[in-house]
């Protein structure tokens, strides 16, 4: 391709031969900064090269855009290109993100959703996400924003109820975690929307149990109502670890790193969702993996014989009756804890995530959705070994961030680990000698 250098003169001299029906021009000065000739227009062009392919970005219409201003933005582009930036791919993807719209993109994050949740799950996504976003269809989903979101949970909330509200706000939350994982939006709107408490429904006195989302008092009266036997120790890394009642009673030693990376990698199999499942532990988490005894004939944490800790129903209510206990303490009146399960400790942290300061912390859904190990249109295979990789990190940061939190609610805020490497080297030599 001729190389000329650009001026003026030179670029206004410039033209197609009569059997020429394109021609493409660059700047001795700059390569890569050019022009493409073509019919009767001139235009500005930077050109480059990325992981092995030549790329061609337009910068603008000779005489339109000033030479001087057309080698800045093609420098810039150059530039980019060294760094393996590509120009060219980043346009496209804009483009794409603004004609993809909010009810065109439904259609395919549900049916990748049905394949990997229940039905019942599958159908309720649908339902909200089909009727309660309907108005929000034709725009793009990069273009719906805080506002949008937080209007339409109103309308929701007072045609419909809290209740419809908050599941209306998961559907579009996870369908947001599924768009950011595939390039089609950058954040989610629904972030620093909050979840409103459904009016509580009262059968002799207790509270139906799956909206439950405990108070910060309450939280912390459990915690400090926990013993350091083994069910303490499990309810108190539920709290800190998000997880599910039997993934942590059924925690071994072989699946638990507490000295490179402090994690435990829980396998398929023990997953609700049936993906490997890595939970990093906080400091605070640490100091009670710590406190749990090696004992030389199990790998298993928790329980006696060869199974996992399955005393649950019987140290709940010791729990539930110490709650009391204390209460009365402080005021002879008092009144039981109303009725609260295992899981809504799951609740209550994923809640305390999602809302925005100073009531939460502000993680953004995906990552919260991530914490929890919950599916919403996480793919399976390559994507999902990636997926495990890119949200480590933030995974580790959200843990970590409501370790802190719990902790400053129960006023202990030292509670940091000592070593544990000896530990974990006799958990390996004990992996060892067990193995079949």
């Amino acid at each position: 391709m001729p190389r000329i250098k650009f001026t003026k003169a030179a670029v206004a001299s410039l033209g197609l031969r009569a059997d020429e029906k394109e021609q493409f021009y660059f700047d001795a000065a700059m390569p890569g900064f050019g022009i493409r000739l073509q019919g009767d227009a001139a235009r500005w062009i930077a050109q480059y090269r990325v992981n092995g392919a030549t790329r061609r970005v337009t910068l603008g219409r000779v005489g339109i855009l000033d030479m001087d201003k057309a080698r800045l933005a093609a420098k810039a582009v150059l530039a980019k290109a060294d760094l393996g930036v590509d120009t060219q791919r980043e346009k496209k993807d804009a483009r794409q993100r603004a004609t993809s719209t909010l009810g065109s993109l439904v259609k395919a994050y549900l049916d990748e959703y049905e394949r990997l949740v229940r039905h019942n799950t599958y159908r309720s996504a649908r339902l909200y996400l089909n009727s309660h976003w309907k108005s929000l269809h034709a725009t793009p989903v990069n273009q719906i924003d805080h506002g949008d979101v937080a209007a339409r949970l109103a309308i929701i909330r007072k045609d419909s109820g809290n209740s419809s509200a908050n599941h209306a706000r998961i559907a579009l939350s996870g369908f947001y975690g599924w768009a950011i994982e595939n390039g089609y939006a950058h954040v989610s709107p629904v972030m620093r929307t909050r979840v409103r408490k459904s009016k509580a429904k009262k059968d002799a006195g207790r509270t139906t149990g799956r909206a439950r989302v405990l108070s910060h008092e309450e939280l912390a009266e459990i915690w400090k109502a926990c013993e350091k036997d083994e069910y303490g120790k499990i309810v108190k890394l539920l709290i800190l670890t998000l997880q599910r009642r039997g993934e942590i009673a059924g925690l071994g030693w072989s699946e638990i790193d507490t000295v490179r990376n402090k994690v435990a990698i829980l396998p398929p199999e023990r997953t609700k969702n049936g993906l490997e499942h890595l939970v990093p532990f906080s400091p605070a988490a640490l100091a009670i993996l710590e406190t749990v005894p090696l004992r030389n004939d199990r790998d298993l944490l928790f329980g006696e014989r060869a199974g996992p800790f399955s005393g649950f129903s019987k140290s709940k209510k010791d729990l539930d009756k110490r709650i009391v206990e204390r209460r009365l303490k402080i005021d002879p009146g008092a009144k039981p804890m109303p009725r609260w399960t295992l899981h809504d400790l799951r609740r209550t942290g994923s809640t305390g995530m999602n809302e925005s300061p100073p009531l939460g912390l502000g993680v953004q859904p995906h990552i919260v959705e991530a914490v929890l190990n919950h599916v919403s249109g996480h793919k399976r295979g390559v994507a999902g070994i990636y997926n495990k990789a890119l949200y480590f990190t933030e995974k580790r940061q959200a843990l970590d961030l409501w370790a802190e939190f719990v902790i400053s609610l129960v006023g202990q805020l030292k509670a940091t680990p000592s070593t544990l490497k000896d530990r974990t080297e006799d958990h390996a030599r004990f992996a060892e000698t067990t193995a079949v």
